[in-house]
C-alpha cells in the first residue's frame, strides 16, 4: 500500500486524476503513513475539482495520521492545506486563522514558515489589509534571505 500511495501522488502530479484516485483508494488499506499519503492525494484531487468540503475532510484526516506517526512536517503541511481550502471557499478570515496555527506549529523550519507566510500574505491581500500584506511579504523575503532555501 505504501507504494500505491506514492504511485497515487505521482499519478496526480502527472495529471492522471482517475488513476491517482484509484491508487489512493487502494492505498487506504495500508499502514498509517500509506493512508495519510493517500488521504493527502485524495485531498488534492478533491480540491482540484472544487470539492472543497471533501478536500478539507481528507486533509484533516491525513493530518491526524501524520501527527500520530510523528511526521511533524507533513502535519504542518496539512494544517496549511486546510487554510488553502478555507481560502478557496472564499473564507479568508478562517484561512488566515488556520495559516496562523500552521505558522505557530512550524517551529524553526524556515521552509515551512516561508510557505505559510506566503499564504498568510495572500489571505491578507484578499482581505485588503494592505499594510499587513506588505509587511508579511517583506518578512517572508527576509526569512528567505536568512535561510538555506535561497
Amino acid at each position: 500500500p505504501r507504494l500505491l500511495a506514492l504511485k497515487a501522488t505521482l499519478l496526480w502530479r502527472l495529471g492522471k486524476p482517475d488513476e491517482a484516485e484509484k491508487a489512493a483508494n487502494e492505498a487506504l488499506e495500508g499502514d498509517s503513513e500509506a493512508r495519510a499519503l493517500a488521504l493527502d492525494t485524495l485531498g488534492e484531487l478533491a480540491r482540484s475539482r472544487g470539492a472543497f468540503d471533501e478536500a478539507m475532510k481528507f486533509y484533516k484526516r491525513a493530518g491526524v495520521l501524520w501527527r500520530a506517526v510523528g511526521n511533524h512536517r507533513r502535519w504542518v503541511l496539512d494544517l496549511n492545506n486546510v487554510g488553502i481550502v478555507f481560502g478557496s471557499k472564499g473564507n479568508d478570515e478562517k484561512a488566515l486563522a488556520q495559516f496562523q496555527l500552521a505558522l505557530e506549529s512550524a517551529g524553526d523550519n524556515a521552509m515551512l514558515k516561508g510557505l505559510i507566510m506566503g499564504n498568510i500574505a495572500i489571505s491578507l491581500e484578499h482581505l485588503e489589509r494592505w499594510d499587513e500584506t506588505i509587511q508579511t511579504y517583506n518578512e517572508t523575503i527576509l526569512l528567505a534571505k536568512g535561510s538555506q532555501f535561497t
